[in-house]
């Protein structure tokens, strides 16, 4: 092959994969214009996580109930926007012998607004919702009977639904929320907790009695 026949190789080459290069950055810039809103939501919507400090000021004695509450946490770099946690499931009994509770998904009120929607949570930072109430259904002041009955632990959501289903007695229970937001996908999360016989005289054992924490879904 001659040299002039080489360069004439060399310069085809290089034209191909120029074409090459034109080609892709077409099929991209379509791509963008196309899907660019779904791949900006896949690649960059906001990460929602859901805990709960079993602690003061966050859960804390009131003198009407002592008051629990889980942190939403926003862990991106995008504002979530329109935020709600709604619980989706109820359980009543051990992990082993359970009853899920007749209850629809229903959303629970964000602190301080009586609202269940927040409109937004920004990158790094977080904001409290109001999960339940621990109350003596019969009133009055301390000391309280040790009567089973008496003891009620309050869902704090918005609607307040008339049918008493989120009034809750003394028992275990387990419970699935659901954190969503108009520019991301829902994620959910597991919590068990028990609703004491007894008053509990402080809140140090009220926290600890009631122990509100993370845990993995229930079989169904």
């Amino acid at each position: 092959m001659t040299p002039f026949e080489q360069e004439m190789v060399r310069q085809g080459l290089d034209n191909l994969w120029i074409q090459f290069f034109i080609a892709v950055g077409a099929f991209l810039v379509a791509a963008l214009a196309i899907w660019g809103d779904s791949l900006k939501s896949y690649f960059f919507a906001p990460k929602l996580e859901v805990s709960v400090q079993l602690q003061s000021p966050y859960c804390q004695r009131m003198p009407a109930g002592t008051w629990f509450r889980v942190k939403v946490e926003n862990v991106s770099r995008t504002a979530a926007q329109n935020v709600e946690l709604w619980i989706v499931e109820l359980r009543r009994g051990s992990k082993s012998n359970s009853l899920q509770l007749d209850l629809v998904p229903i959303p629970l009120k964000w602190t301080h607004t009586g609202k269940s929607v927040a409109a937004s949570i920004n990158p790094s930072f977080h904001r409290y919702c109001d999960f339940g109430t621990l109350i003596h259904r019969a009133g009055g002041s301390p000391p309280y009977t040790e009567n089973a009955q008496a003891m009620e632990f309050h869902l704090l959501t918005e609607p307040m639904p008339s049918d008493g289903s989120t009034k809750l007695g003394a028992s275990a229970y387990h419970v699935r929320l659901a954190v969503t937001a108009s520019n991301s996908k829902s994620r959910y999360f597991c919590f068990s907790f028990e609703v004491p016989h007894y008053f509990p005289p402080t809140e140090e054992e009220a926290l600890k009695v009631v122990n509100l924490r993370p845990a993995e879904r229930w079989n169904t």
